[in-house]
């Protein structure tokens, strides 16, 4: 079977706290509404995709238990397949707590150590998809940094475009599996503040050049509300704006952004037009609270294009 996309990252579920404020301080009592599990991590991306419209394959396992088990149906219902996952007795399914204040601030606690298994169980996912995005959480254990290296590479000697999504945690990653991944990229994508540890350079626009250096192809940016910055050998750096959006939370931000950004490129949209897309996605993500089932939908995304005067059909 061949995939759009294939979702190389933490197979984990965040645990969603909506709290009154950011920081809780010590002996302070917050009354907290409700705490629900969503899809996290690589599922944030996982399911964006497949609302857009590509055929997504997670990789990676689940524990056999009841979070692993909820992933799986989580995806699942929303036409995700899950063949490229395997379920691992006596493993945790990983969690993470998600705080998240009603400032649109958060913060993640994650619960548990997250494992990718055995290359085997997945690299079938590797080889026949498109496209693979590889998230940058996994550069930061040795074990799981080689694993990646090597996915990497099957995917090059494939033929198939890598996306690398750095993520915050830039100090923490192995240098040599960071450089590695990011030269066999075909896409780097990355925040304002990952661009910077990256290139230790505080400029976005030679931060961008600098990233796009790296792998010759192409290297992004995400400025939040400002856009972003798409840098190429053919186009040097080029900004495009974002659209008006009511920020409550930028959880999963990112990830729905990267997204729509394979959708478009998958689809050989030209870069103008991938980047409205990947946009438009970002300022619907921020408009809601949470991650999970809580990211766009292809109508809230259409819905933002409509409201600007831009025509992309999905």
């Amino acid at each position: 079977m061949e995939w759009d996309v294939a979702v190389l990252g933490w197979q984990a579920v965040d645990i969603i706290v909506p709290v009154e404020e950011l920081p809780i301080k010590p002996g302070q009592t917050q009354l907290v509404p409700e705490i629900r599990p969503e899809p996290g991590a690589a599922g944030n991306f996982a399911i964006v995709a497949s609302r857009l419209g590509l055929e997504v394959a997670p990789l990676g396992v689940v524990g056999d238990d009841h979070y692993g088990h909820f992933l799986l149906e989580s995806y699942a219902s929303e036409g995700i397949d899950t063949s490229q996952m395997a379920t691992e007795d006596g493993y945790d399914t990983p969690l993470v707590l998600v705080l998240i204040d009603e400032g649109t601030n958060h913060a993640f606690l994650p619960v548990s150590e997250p494992s990718m298994g055995k290359m085997e169980q997945w690299i079938e996912g590797v080889k026949g998809s498109r496209v693979v995005i590889v998230m940058g959480y996994l550069l930061i254990r040795p074990d799981m940094a080689q694993l990646a290296v090597r996915a990497v590479r099957e995917a090059a000697r494939a033929g198939r475009d890598v996306f690398f999504d750095p993520g915050p945690l830039v100090p923490q990653m192995d240098k040599d599996a960071l450089r590695e991944v990011m030269s066999l990229s075909t896409v780097i994508l990355a925040n304002l503040d990952e661009a910077k540890m990256i290139t230790e350079n505080d400029d976005p626009e030679v931060a961008a050049q600098r990233l796009c250096e790296v792998n010759n192809r192409y290297a992004v940016v995400k400025l939040g509300g400002d856009g972003c910055l798409i840098a190429s050998r053919s186009m040097g750096v080029r900004h495009f704006p974002s659209f008006p959006a009511v920020v409550r939370d930028t959880t999963a931000a990112g990830d729905s952004f990267a997204a729509a950004f394979a959708r478009g490129f998958i689809e050989n949209w030209s870069i103008e037009r991938i980047a409205q897309l990947a946009n438009a996605t970002g300022a619907a993500a921020v408009q809601k609270l949470g991650s999970g089932f809580q990211v766009p939908t292809r109508d809230e995304v259409m819905s933002i294009l409509e409201d600007n005067g831009i025509d992309i059909p999905l």
